[in-house]
């Protein structure tokens, strides 16, 4: 890896190149080894021969020696210099010797990297010999936390990606993110950078697959490089290649997608800036996306385990709550606070598991007896309740309480619930799947009506009736209308605020009316529905049985489906819906008391910040937490943008108390300990 000979001429003047040995030119006998008589710039042509035989005796020991003098060093980094940025930047056989290059710097670095200039040119050098070397593969340069110098092996990967029509990777597109300098992470990538890596490359794939392709630009990717050598000087590659990194619209495109990653991690973000010991944690996973969650490993490949194992082959199992409670904490609370109720049953959604209880679909938290604990897909699993997933949730409720009523839910009175849950309108397979297991819970724990009235009786006189008409079916599904039914039946009917000796008559109607299962009609003729009852039994000859006796409908004769009356149910039943979700959701928090708008106080500046952004700070001080809406109207008081404005606050904040002082959307909630440290 040297130049040796005659007449190589330097790349900037006419004479000799710096780095030539000249084999004519004296060498002294009297190896001059600490550079006593070097220059500045040294020119082998020109330093001393008891100088050139100190530099060849570095050369012949391996250019290994530690206390070298670092000017020899220098001289033969001349000669690479040359190499790379002459030789190698045509076309031709030098090229081969890029790699070779690109190790030995990294080796001199190692030896003679404690030198600020060599360690500075070499650097450079590093990123030439990358751009120039083996394009298009291996891995993108490291984030080194410098995002306003652009590696130049990023530009050209991924200038090379897009002149041959390659998808970017992900991790190529990731380091795009990282250095460019219109995109800024917030909090929660900085705090959790392995897992914002990890989540912005899943959502890439998801969204691009192999990578997203980049049409090439008529603005080339050019290299500016200062030599260390007097021989070359500043010189300028023109690679040829598009110089994609600046377009503008991957990089919106490329800025989305980190908005969303970054939502995605805030709630983790905050809850790990409370707890910074919290990593790997089953509270820590709950509040993870669940494509982070590593379902073989540590608590949470613990607690997985056990659920496959007490639903087995099933679909439905029951549970004590108590178990699953003591998988989230060893203390084993009677009951588990809300908030983790909803990270318990948000962590096992994610992982392919319902929980009932669960507070998200208006439940109570969890607490110690029976649960239902059923398997869902992750795919198709919603975090809350739809209007007809309530609706059907309620009359199932009460339908429960009735079949109940008599202590002994009959075949025929479950598989009257159940076919209800699979002919509820606007249920997906998920929402069938969660009420059956909201039935089973129901079935076992028992249900109780106190508390109701006020809430059934918003219903319209109609709703009203179609509820009780559904809740008297349902008691009449085991063929007989037992007193205690009656009873129930008769306490509901009150509830909805109807008259409760009604209920035998309207029992008596659906025994005489209602029509059994209609076998299918054949395709030639499509009559309208006709019921031909005719003599029914009411009470076979006998010991007369305690109850009401259900007659067997006789036969029928067909219908046709009313696409009208079809289309009318269906948009009452959204309205009904609406209506039916308040009957056993939590009753309302008290709205809290209106907060006087803070007074913006002038003073020095805080943390390095400007005037404008050290009186938001001490504004904000003024509580833990604020709405989105009151931080938009001080920052408005203030000419700020909120976003902006925050971002500023937490940049000094990491810089001041290596904590951010603001978190979250909407509440914002403030770091009182790193506010305290900034105003001091």
């Amino acid at each position: 890896m040297i130049y040796g000979g005659f007449g190589l001429s330097a790349v900037t003047s006419g004479g000799a190149e710096p780095a030539l040995i000249d084999p004519g030119l004296p060498v002294g006998r009297r190896p001059d080894r600490s550079g006593s008589g070097m220059t500045y710039w040294p020119s082998y042509h020109q330093i001393s021969p008891e100088c050139r035989a100190g530099y060849l005796e570095w050369l012949a020991a391996g250019r290994s020696a530690p206390g070298a003098y670092i000017g020899y060093v220098f001289l033969f980094f001349y000669g690479l210099e040359r190499r790379v940025l002459v030789d190698c930047a045509r076309p031709g056989p030098a090229r081969a010797d890029l790699p070779v290059i690109h190790a030995e710097i990294r080796r001199l670095l190692s030896i003679y990297g404690a030198n600020d200039s060599f360690r500075g040119y070499a650097t450079g050098l590093l990123d030439v010999v990358a751009s120039l070397g083996a394009r298009g593969q291996g891995q993108p340069p490291a984030f080194d936390g410098d995002p306003w110098e652009v590696p130049l092996p990023l530009r050209i990967g991924l200038a090379e990606a897009a002149a041959a029509g390659r998808p970017v990777p992900a991790s190529w597109a990731l380091a795009w993110v990282r250095f460019h300098p219109e995109i800024h992470l917030r909090t929660a990538a900085r705090r959790c950078p392995d897992e914002f890596a990890r989540l912005f490359a899943f959502r890439y794939r998801a969204r691009f697959g192999d990578g997203m392709t980049v049409r090439p630009n008529r603005t080339t990717v050019r290299l500016e490089y200062r030599a260390a050598s007097a021989g070359i000087g500043r010189i300028t590659l023109d690679t040829g290649l598009p110089d994609v990194f600046g377009l503008a619209a991957p990089g919106r495109t490329l800025a989305a997608l980190v908005t969303g990653c970054t939502d995605e991690l805030d709630p983790y973000s905050r809850w790990l800036g409370r707890n910074p010991d919290g990593q790997g944690t089953i509270a820590g996973a709950a509040l993870l996306p669940a494509c982070l969650v590593d379902p073989g490993r540590g608590a949470v490949g613990d607690l997985l385990r056990w659920a496959d194992a007490q639903v087995g082959a099933a679909t439905h199992a029951i549970i004590d709550g108590a178990d699953l409670i003591g998988f989230w904490t060893p203390q084993r609370p009677a009951t588990l606070p809300k908030a983790d109720s909803v990270a318990v049953a948000r962590l096992l959604a994610g992982q392919g598991y319902g929980i009932e209880p669960d507070p998200r679909f208006g439940a109570a938290p969890l607490a110690a007896g029976p649960a239902v604990l059923f398997r869902l897909d992750p795919a198709d699993s919603p975090s809350a309740p739809s209007a007809g997933y309530t609706a059907a949730a309620t009359l199932m409720h009460l339908a429960a309480a009735v079949a109940g009523a008599d202590d002994d839910v009959s075949e025929s009175e479950r598989a009257q619930l159940a076919a209800h849950l699979h002919s509820a309108l606007h249920l997906s397979a998920a929402e069938r799947s969660r009420l059956e297991a909201h039935l089973l819970r129901l079935l076992t724990v028992g249900v109780k009506l106190t508390g109701l009235t006020g809430r059934l009786r918003a219903l319209t006189v109609e709703q009203r009736e179609g509820v009780a008409a559904f809740c008297v079916r349902i008691a009449a599904a085991d063929g007989v209308l037992a007193a205690s039914e009656m009873a129930i039946l008769a306490k509901v009917y009150t509830l909805l605020g109807l008259d409760a000796t009604r209920v035998p008559g309207d029992a008596h109607a659906l025994i005489t009316t209602a029509p059994a299962t209609v076998p299918p009609t054949p395709p030639d003729t499509v009559p309208d529905t006709v019921l031909d009852i005719g003599p029914v039994t009411v009470r076979p000859a006998g010991a007369a049985p305690s109850g009401y006796p259900i007659p067997v409908q006789r036969r029928e004769v067909g219908f046709h489906l009313d696409e009208a009356a079809i289309a009318a149910k269906l948009a009452e039943s959204e309205q009904v819906s609406a209506l039916l979700g308040q009957i056993f959701a939590e009753q309302d928090s008290p709205a809290p008391e209106p907060v006087a708008a803070p007074e913006i106080r002038t003073g020095p500046p805080a943390a390095g910040l400007d005037g404008a952004h050290s009186a938001l700070l001490r504004a904000l001080a003024g509580r833990p937490a604020w709405s989105r809406a009151e931080v938009e109207d001080l920052c408005a008081g203030l000419g700020l943008l909120p976003d902006g404005a925050l971002d500023t606050l937490n940049d000094a904040a990491f810089d001041t108390a290596g904590e951010p002082v603001a978190e979250g959307e909407d509440p914002i909630q403030t770091n009182t300990d790193a506010m305290r440290e900034m105003l001091a």
